[in-house]
């Protein structure tokens, strides 16, 4: 019977480590106006997002952080393993929003509407793949071997997250390249 609480308590810890990463993400919005699609375009152009120098219309960013506590037993056993990770990832994204929309022909309202719908799918992409990042690393973590000392455990556990912090960095950068920035997502405008 002592065994089988301690089975029952031990799948309960593992629920409770399991439970996810905490997401928080912030959708902002850069204002413009305009009754032409030209003068939309100039708008995004001299208010939009600057990406490694160049001007772009929407942009996500993303950064995840993570924690994670460590017990040590005897020596002579399994000395160190995770207990406890934690893994918070902060994603943001900005858009155009057209504030005079109203103004102008229903044409171009359409069109806008597509537009920002085909780029908010784009946008999502990043999102989503931050989102990815996050669970990955909450659950290399989590199943990280336990360690002969908690310093090698702690190597570990760094490389293990960083390796999966630059393979969805690297997966971003091809989305974009793949994509045309949403272009091929139909995130063209005019």
């Amino acid at each position: 019977m002592k065994q089988l609480v301690s089975s029952c308590l031990l799948f309960l810890i593992s629920i409770a480590s399991f439970a996810g990463p905490s997401i928080n993400e912030k959708h902002q919005v850069y204002t413009i106006d305009g009754t032409t699609a030209e003068q939309l375009r100039t708008q995004m152009l001299e208010h939009g997002l600057i990406d490694h120098g160049r001007r772009v219309d929407a942009m996500t960013h993303w950064y995840i952080k993570w924690h994670y506590t460590w017990h040590y037993d005897n020596p002579t056993e399994n000395p160190c393993y995770v207990t406890h990770a934690q893994v918070r990832a902060d994603i943001s994204y900005a858009i155009p929003e057209w504030a005079n929309i109203q103004e102008s022909a229903p044409a171009l309202q359409t069109h806008w509407k597509n537009y920002i719908n085909n780029l908010i799918t784009h946008e999502e992409g990043h999102v989503g793949n931050a989102k990815q990042a996050a669970s990955e690393i909450e659950q290399a973590l989590l199943n990280t071997q336990a360690a002969s000392s908690c310093q090698t455990l702690k190597e570990e556990l760094d490389n293990a997250a960083n390796t999966i912090l630059q393979r969805h960095k690297n997966w971003d950068i091809q989305y974009d390249a793949e994509t045309d920035h949403g272009r091929t997502q139909g995130a063209v405008f005019p």
